[in-house]
């Protein structure tokens, strides 16, 4: 806290002796539009990269989701179930494709799963071969490595992007052709982001189940890659929730978000309106219960 008042006090002093320099030269404008301009200028990338949605509240309908989910977990057993466990990675795959809008039947799915050739484009087997490849590698991943993430990305998009695993350098808007619903943040900013998102993420003492939705909120939110950032994303919470209990690693969350994709984007826009992660955790939290029903 004392380093971040520091800091705060010399982004102050700074625009206070630029626009005192500034102010004098140009008299007409005045100290007061050049405190504004500079304040704009030097605070803006500080406030961005400080400024985050983590707020949230563990409201009774949060608590009571919590609860119910641990429940569920208690009661489900599927290490023995092999045909289960593949089932359910095949939705998972298709689901998170699907919400990006590559849609590819459980037959070529499975194929590719098994070794065996399919018919499609190479664009297409590219796509599925990726997320086939980064759910198998889940328990190779840490979830508190920023370089693990590179290295997810690079395994999911390394035949379809020149950049796969690395950070975007340019500025994007996320939407479809008619709409861009989010600006996201500045390319200069997203390193820093990054590292402030993982340096809370190992040493938040919440829930799992809260750190998770918060995390995957956050990382859409930032879109720090060119593409693909939805199924890292989507992914990254799996692994959270992996780690914390393996059970998760056959659950086809992505498949239920698939199905409440409206949904799924509208929480997502309503937590950026009101800067709190509360509506997508509530979201979240609804669709893993949900899961474990279907």
């Amino acid at each position: 806290m004392k380093k971040i008042v520091k800091i705060i006090g010399w982004i102050i002093l700074l625009l206070v002796f630029s626009s005192v320099g500034f102010a004098a030269d140009n008299p007409k404008i005045g100290f007061l539009g050049y405190f504004i301009f500079f304040s704009l200028v030097f605070g803006g990338t500080f406030v961005y990269i400080k400024s985050h949605h983590r707020k949230n509240e563990a409201n009774p309908k949060i608590i009571n989701l919590i609860s119910e989910i641990s429940e569920k977990i208690g009661q489900l057993s599927i290490k023995k179930n092999l045909r289960l466990r593949k089932i359910s990675k095949i939705k998972t795959i298709k689901g998170t494709l699907a919400i990006e809008g590559i849609e590819v039947d459980e037959e070529k799915i499975t194929a590719l799963l098994e070794g065996k050739t399919v018919l499609a484009t190479q664009k297409e087997i590219a796509e599925i071969k990726g997320a086939i490849a980064l759910y198998e590698n889940i328990h190779n991943f840490n979830p508190h490595s920023e370089k693990d993430l590179l290295k997810a990305h690079k395994i999911l998009m390394g035949d379809i992007l020149k950049n796969a695993g690395v950070y975007r350098t340019s500025n994007v808007g996320v939407g479809n052709i008619s709409q861009i619903v989010h600006i996201a943040p500045p390319a200069k900013n997203i390193p820093a982001l990054m590292s402030n998102l993982f340096a809370w993420l190992n040493t938040t003492e919440l829930h799992p189940l809260i750190v998770s939705s918060i995390f995957h909120y956050e990382f859409e939110f930032i879109h720090p890659f060119l593409d693909g950032n939805g199924r890292i994303g989507r992914f990254w919470q799996t692994l959270i929730l992996y780690k914390w209990k393996n059970v998760f690693e056959y659950l086809p969350i992505e498949s239920l978000i698939y199905e409440n994709q409206n949904k799924y984007y509208e929480a997502i826009e309503q937590s950026t309106q009101i800067a709190s992660s509360t509506p997508f955790i509530e979201f979240m939290l609804e669709i893993i219960l949900k899961t474990f029903t279907s």
